[in-house]
């Protein structure tokens, strides 16, 4: 099968993995809201952050290496299987040995119960995680899909029920937790095709990929405390509570990341790694998919700042309503870090993967002290605030380190390939805007459905009629069969 259909099928299984992924999140965020209070949504905040830097270290970024390398062996793969859970069940230990420190830190006594059971995931995914980057090396894009779907739609089930049986935030824990289960015997039942892992480890295999994957983990670390340096500061130094307002504020803004960039990545990757050798075809794929990228985030990322202060009342209820102004700052900080994001599949594909490094180490260092300042500034408001700036001004650094050093010289294509997005805005913001006159007329669920739709009329108008470019991109993606 040729790359192109390998990228075709891809995007396709991907996309409705995707689709079903974020329809079920849309229903799941608003019933967990509903159940769980903001000091609660705070709690759970904490807990992902935990589990999420436990995680980083559980195949110690070896595991990418497998689909960046040209040659794999069956005895590489058995030496890296049993490497990763013999690290996961160490960072599981170290978990359990810090977890009163992480309760005294943040004055919650929640904590010491919880995450010894929650950061159970680390061992029950890592038994079929080398697996997950043996299926994309191999182009398996459509099992992973049916993977994810299934494994999405039990986890909503079973989260659902606990939390209409009383569970609270346990409901969250224990949902997690069968995901993994449901996830490591569904990857391993289905990889074993291709290797099967074997009573055999021989450290000096590892070695070829520790370079690659230090500078991977190095990334993520840096990326990690990048990302939920604000939650913890949030936590320490205001409250738990206004932890839960921020996190649900950023958890509905950065929603088409975590949904659109994975598919992106998990494509864009392994095809490009497939080309590396061909850097033309790369730049072209690269600014082809900022293109579309643009243009189909535009529209939601406007709807959150129109639509929100309707929205989050009618949807949430009164005691989500001071999320309502982050959720409107954080829509610019959402659609800059989408973008930035593309790049990472080319950087690693060149095998380039200290580049992230080095520009995630800048963003730190200039994130910290932005956050300290903006929340001393105006609390939870200030850090968003602080942040959105700042994203922004790392616009200059991103493209300088990220995008020069991988494909050249290439600031008229990037830019001009954002110009029809911006004008897909402005359009946008015109007609919304024009909308606020009937406001006062309209009860709030009829104006919030109004704006909805003015959203998805001018959006898909502007994409069929104005933009073609866009459809015949996607019309090919859908319907090529070469």
């Amino acid at each position: 099968m040729s790359l192109i259909k390998n990228a075709t099928l891809g995007i396709r299984w991907g996309g409705l993995s995707q689709l079903i992924y974020n329809l079920v999140g849309i229903i799941r965020l608003p019933i967990i809201a509903i159940y769980l209070g903001p000091a609660e949504f705070g709690l759970l905040s904490i807990i992902f952050m935990i589990n999420g830097l436990a995680e980083l270290f559980s195949d110690m970024g070896i595991g990418k290496a497998i689909i960046q390398v040209k040659d794999f062996t069956h005895r590489e793969f058995s030496t890296l299987y049993w490497f990763n859970i013999f690290i996961a069940i160490v960072i599981y230990l170290i978990v359990i040995s810090v977890t009163p420190i992480i309760s005294y830190i943040f004055h919650n006594n929640e904590i010491t119960a919880i995450i010894p059971i929650s950061s159970l995931s680390l061992i029950i995914a890592s038994f079929g995680q080398q697996y997950g980057f043996l299926l994309y090396r191999e182009l398996c894009f459509r099992e992973q899909a049916i993977i994810n779907i299934i494994v999405t739609i039990l986890g909503f089930i079973f989260t659902i029920i606990l939390l209409l049986f009383g569970f609270g935030i346990w409901s969250v824990v224990i949902g997690g937790l069968l995901s993994s289960g449901f996830r490591s015997c569904l990857l391993i039942i289905i990889g074993i095709k291709y290797y099967v892992f074997k009573n055999y480890f021989e450290f000096k295999l590892i070695k070829r990929f520790i370079n690659f994957g230090l500078f991977q983990l190095g990334q993520k670390i840096i990326n990690y405390a990048y990302s939920n340096f604000d939650y913890l500061f949030i936590g320490v130094y205001l409250n738990v509570t206004s932890l839960g307002y921020y996190y649900m504020a950023y958890n509905i803004v950065i929603k088409p990341i975590k949904a659109i960039n994975p598919l992106i990545n998990s494509v864009s990757f392994p095809i490009f790694s497939k080309l590396q050798e061909n850097l033309l075809q790369i730049k072209r794929g690269f600014l082809k998919i900022n293109y579309l990228l643009s243009l189909i985030l535009i529209p939601f990322f406007i709807s959150v700042v129109f639509l929100s202060p309707k929205l989050v009342f009618l949807i949430l209820g009164e005691k989500w309503v001071p999320s309502i102004i982050l959720l409107q700052i954080l829509s610019i900080l959402g659609f800059i870090r989408a973008m930035e994001n593309i790049i990472g599949s080319v950087t690693l594909a060149l095998g380039k993967a200290n580049l992230g490094f080095y520009y995630s180490a800048i963003s730190l260092i200039l994130y910290v002290p932005t956050i300290i300042l903006g929340a001393k500034w105006n609390g939870v408001v200030g850090v968003a605030v602080g942040i959105s700036i700042l994203q922004f001004i790392l616009l200059i650094p991103y493209y300088r380190i990220m995008v020069i050093k991988s494909l050249g010289s290439v600031l008229r294509e990037y830019l001009k390939s954002f110009i029809p997005s911006l004008k897909l805005c402005c359009a946008l913001c015109l007609f919304l805007l024009t909308l606020t006159v009937f406001e006062s007329n309209l009860l709030s669920v009829f104006y919030a459905v109004l704006q909805i739709l003015v959203v998805l009329s001018v959006s898909f108008s502007w994409l069929f009629f104005i933009e073609k470019d866009f459809i015949n991109i996607i019309s090919q993606i859908i319907l090529k069969n070469k």
